[in-house]
Parts: C-alpha cells; sequence; structure tokens
C-alpha cells in the first residue's frame, strides 16, 4: 500500500509540473504574439533606408507627426526614427538594433526588394510585425504599402506619346539607384515606349530625386545631346533641377512631366502665364509615412490589415496650379492621410483601387 501511495504521488508531482511547465510556456507564446496583453502599449519605428533628397526627408517628417500624435493619443508607447545613408549595410545595423530593442512594429523602406529580406525575417521570428512601404521589400510575410509605380512609370510616357504623336527625342531622369520604386517606374516607361520607335530616349541619367543631383547630371551630358522635347521623370522632387540645367546651359526648357516640387510648381505656374507653357504630372506622395504609421499602430494591436495594399498618386494638371500657390519651399505636392482615412481606404478594403 505505501509503494502504491509512493507511486501515485510521484505521479500526481509529474503531471503538476508538466501542467506548470506547460502554462510557463503559454505564457511566453502570448507575449511574443500579443505584445499588448495586458495594456501594454506597443513601440513602433521606422528603419529608412535613404535621407538624401526632399521626398525622404517630408517621409520622415509626416511619420513622425502621426507617430507624436499617436503617442499624444495614448496608441503607443514611443516610436523610434532611424535613418540610413543609402547603403545596404547602414540598413542592416538599423535593423539589427531594432530587433535588439524587440519594437513592436517595424515600418521599413527598403534599401532594395530583396536586401532586408533576412533581416525582415529575423525580425519576424522574433515576434516583430514588419510593413515595408514606398521602396518594398519581397519577403513573403512581411505587410506590403505600395505605389503602383508601373502604372506611375506608364502614366508618364503615355502623356509624352500623346503630347508629341509618337514623335519626339526623350531624356529620362531616374530616381534612387536600385530602390524597387525606380526599377518599377523605369520598366513601366520603357514598355510603353518600346512601341513607339519616333520616341527617342536619347539620354538617361540618376536624378536621385534630388534637384541639385538631377542638375548637375543633366548638365553634365546635355552638350552631347539633340534637341530634348521632354523630359521624364521617374521620382519625386527632381523637376525643377531639370529647369535648372536647362537654364544654365541655355537651352529652351523642354516639356518637363512635373514630380511636384513646390518650386516647379511656382515656376510652371509663372511660365504659363508669361508665355503659355503647360505640362502635366503626377507624383507618389511622401505622406505616406504617415499612412505608415496608422497601419503599425493597427498591426500593433491585432487588427486585420491586409498584406499588401496600394497607395494612389498625387495627380498635377495645370487646373490644380492655383491651389499649390501656398506650398512651402522644400516640400512636395501631398494629401494628408489621417488615421480615419488609413482606416476608410486601406484597412477596410482588401485592396485599394
Amino acid at each position: 500500500m505505501k509503494k502504491f501511495l509512493s507511486r501515485f504521488l510521484l505521479v500526481v508531482l509529474a503531471v503538476v509540473g508538466m501542467l506548470t511547465i506547460a502554462a510557463c510556456g503559454n505564457s511566453q507564446q502570448a507575449t511574443k504574439t500579443a505584445p499588448n496583453a495586458g495594456g501594454k502599449k506597443p513601440v513602433i519605428a521606422l528603419s529608412n533606408s535613404f535621407y538624401g533628397n526632399t521626398w525622404r526627408h517630408q517621409m520622415v517628417d509626416a511619420f513622425e507627426a502621426a507617430a507624436k500624435l499617436a503617442k499624444a493619443e495614448g496608441l503607443i508607447a514611443d516610436y523610434i526614427i532611424l535613418n540610413g545613408d543609402g547603403t545596404q549595410q547602414t540598413q542592416m545595423t538599423q535593423m539589427n538594433d531594432l530587433i535588439l530593442k524587440h519594437v513592436d512594429v517595424i515600418a521599413i523602406d527598403s534599401f532594395s526588394p530583396t536586401a532586408m529580406n533576412g533581416a525582415i525575417e529575423k525580425a519576424e521570428k522574433a515576434g516583430i510585425k514588419v510593413l515595408s512601404f514606398d521602396s518594398i521589400a519581397t519577403e513573403k510575410d512581411n505587410y506590403k504599402l505600395n505605389f503602383d509605380f508601373p502604372k506611375f512609370g506608364k502614366d508618364m510616357a503615355n502623356y509624352a506619346v500623346q503630347q508629341f504623336n509618337g514623335k519626339a527625342n526623350v531624356l529620362i531622369v531616374r530616381g534612387v539607384a536600385g530602390s524597387a520604386p525606380d526599377n518599377d517606374m523605369y520598366e513601366g516607361t520603357m514598355e510603353v515606349l518600346k512601341n513607339y520607335p519616333d520616341m527617342k530616349v536619347v539620354g538617361t541619367v540618376y536624378g536621385q530625386c534630388t534637384t541639385s543631383v538631377t542638375n548637375s547630371q543633366i548638365s553634365s551630358i546635355l552638350p552631347s545631346l539633340p534637341n530634348v522635347d521632354v523630359v521624364i521623370l521617374q521620382s519625386g522632387g527632381d523637376d525643377y533641377g531639370a529647369v535648372q540645367a536647362f537654364q544654365t546651359a541655355g537651352k529652351p526648357v523642354p516639356k518637363i512631366l512635373a514630380n511636384g516640387s513646390a518650386e516647379f510648381v511656382k515656376w510652371w505656374s509663372e511660365e504659363n502665364k508669361k508665355n503659355g507653357y503647360t505640362t502635366w504630372g503626377e507624383c507618389s506622395t511622401p505622406g505616406i509615412g504617415s499612412a505608415a504609421v496608422w497601419l503599425s499602430v493597427a498591426l500593433a494591436n491585432g487588427e486585420n490589415v491586409p498584406k499588401d495594399m496600394i497607395m494612389p498618386f498625387a495627380e498635377i494638371s495645370q487646373k490644380d496650379l492655383e491651389k499649390y500657390q501656398s506650398m512651402q519651399p522644400g516640400t512636395i505636392v501631398s494629401p494628408e492621410y489621417t488615421k480615419d482615412w488609413v482606416y476608410q481606404n486601406l484597412l477596410n478594403k482588401n485592396k485599394v483601387q
């Protein structure tokens, strides 16, 4: 009887031990997958690969303004912003730092479509959700907030074709070398132009989405180019740099497709009044940074966020010039994307447009 009781007691103790271990295991898992359990407010972060142009500065400003508002409303405990120098290694360091801090969500404007995939997977294995936006990453489990950049490239090329009846000398100004947006926009543009052999690409430069770089890059090749009829830009904020390059060279300014910089919009308006200069354009809006904040908050709270989402472009036409005259120098056309806008246009739809 004593032996039986001893064995029974051992079995009971073993079962209790197993239940205790299981309970501890479930507790750890809950902490990992639901970081806000027990009322803990999340920390969100921005990993920005490049900070060297107006568009990225304005995007980061939009992210910070929305993050400050989210913090003031008690939706997050804090936020972290890390800006890179345009190199893969620096952004890799950013990601490793954020993983060690174990933030709840990382919004990443990625160095390239694939370069950060390993770091993103590492973050996800650590229980951190990742949202790539603007320059998205292709890692299979990260959430993506993208612009339809191939369409952007096609829109620009189609406008040029229509304006010149399929016959013109074209100068292409590309964006940030190696980035997903630049590759997609360029492919979209060339997909259209290949069908029009008389739309001749006489030069291609990388403007890095920067007025000064665009100016210098165009200036360096202008002496070797025939007459340029139209400049197709594939980035944001470098349209006025193209104007400066032609003016400095003493050449007539061709039709430059607008990317929405305040300086270009003002110049365009003045030229239109003086000599009837007209053009058209659209831009990827740096206000996407604020949308990334509200999506990060939703992800941290475990809300149902679509895996793939599309942001709209801002169109800039002749009729829009007056409403953009109050833009501050050094800014790009960009609507405000509030929390309500994000819920109505991104979270409550499987896909925008």
